[in-house]
């Protein structure tokens, strides 16, 4: 008979934790966990937090948590809330249903080419289609604009499917120049829009004159259009950039 070593007599019933080598469930002693490959992991439908630990990993939104692995395993875009100790969408994701995350921002519009003359004493309109057609939580404005004289100028977003409409800026401090994809943001730091004398372009955001606030709850698809007019002569500018940032679901 050969000699055995004491230690192999043992083997079959020496603790393992998580990562460590093993041949048969019994020696894996973490709760839940597995002997798979020679090695102790948890088993399906659970992730380790440490090598000493199996954690159940969620399937539902608002499920209690320890750690980030338990949400996102199976839901997309999840993480565990630091403060709640539950699982909940990343930022900028909301959930339809509670077992999915699905990205809340959208954007409509963009460049303007050619950019559009800005006309004295008249109404200069660029048409923003959207097509995504989601209750909207909130929008902002991002604005490229040149201008002589933009004390002459008030600016003006409405949806044209029910006809709500803010005023983004009227005839407020004076400048010779321009606003460069400046975001117009009804929760802005910078002031109002309307009070900016100097060119700028963002961060920070800028106040609207009025809320944007108005088309929270419309449903975001079909035209927007933002409008411009010229209240004096003798200058001039053109509109180069308007783009939505719409944001829907409960974030």
């Amino acid at each position: 008979m050969a000699n055995l070593n004491p230690i192999d007599l043992l083997e079959p019933i020496l603790e393992k934790f998580l990562t460590e080598a093993c041949f048969d469930d019994v020696q894996c002693v973490v709760n839940n966990s597995t002997c798979a490959a020679g090695i102790c992991g948890c088993s399906s439908s659970f992730t380790a937090l440490g090598n000493e630990i199996c954690l159940p990993v969620r399937t539902t939104l608002g499920e209690p948590c320890m750690e980030q692995l338990q949400c996102y395993t199976n839901i997309n875009n999840s993480v565990c809330d630091n403060v709640t100790k539950t699982c909940k969408c990343s930022v900028d994701y909301y959930s339809p249903d509670n077992i999915r995350c699905i990205y809340a921002l959208f954007h409509c519009g963009g460049e303007v080419v050619p950019a559009i003359p800005i006309t004295d004493h008249q109404t200069s309109t660029r048409i923003v289609s959207c097509d995504t057609c989601v209750p909207v939580l909130d929008v902002d404005v991002i604005l490229s604009v040149s201008h002589t004289y933009f004390k002459d100028l008030e600016f003006r977003l409405e949806y044209t499917e029910t006809g709500s409409y803010s005023v983004l800026r009227e005839s407020g401090c004076n400048f010779d120049g321009y606003v460069d994809l400046i975001t117009i943001d009804e929760g802005g730091t910078a002031g109002n829009f309307q009070d900016l004398c100097n060119s700028a372009t963002s961060p920070p955001s800028h106040i609207p004159s009025t809320p944007l606030s108005v088309f929270n709850g419309l449903n975001s698809c079909g035209t927007w259009n933002l409008s411009i007019y010229d209240n004096f002569s003798g200058d001039s500018g053109t509109l180069e950039h308007v783009e939505l940032v719409i944001r829907t679901g409960t974030v």
